[in-house]
């Protein structure tokens, strides 16, 4: 069961969509222009406070909820402790082509890819 009315999806989903794609990191984490890459987030620090803080993924796993279905959850779990290796006060450029980040990149795209049609509803 998907927990609607704890989870911001509106914030989510683009963020979510900016952790696993590396060229919508690049162009706005680098604040490069291209009108079809840019991202919701503006750094690696702020993805990870819209998604955990914001979007409140970290209340609802603290709260020991599930966040969609358990595999989601699960995933969820795994990103966060994916995140919490990356160390984001580094310039962002170095964060990007961090071989951890690739890390960060694939477990985003796992939870996108997990959430199937429901994340865009």
């Amino acid at each position: 069961m998907f927990h609607t009315h704890s989870i911001n999806k509106s914030i989510l989903m683009p963020t979510l969509q900016d952790l696993a794609n590396y060229t919508r990191q690049y162009h706005a984490w680098l604040n490069i222009e291209d009108s079809e890459n840019i991202g919701f987030s503006i750094s690696f620090d702020e993805a990870c406070c819209q998604i955990f803080d914001d979007a409140l993924v970290g209340n609802v796993l603290k709260a020991g909820k599930i966040i969609y279905n358990e595999q989601v959850t699960k995933a969820f779990k795994k990103l966060d402790s994916s995140i919490d290796v990356i160390n984001g006060d580094r310039p962002q450029e170095e964060i990007i082509d961090a071989p951890l980040m690739e890390i960060v990149r694939q477990k985003a795209q796992k939870i996108l890819d997990l959430m199937g049609p429901a994340r865009m509803a």
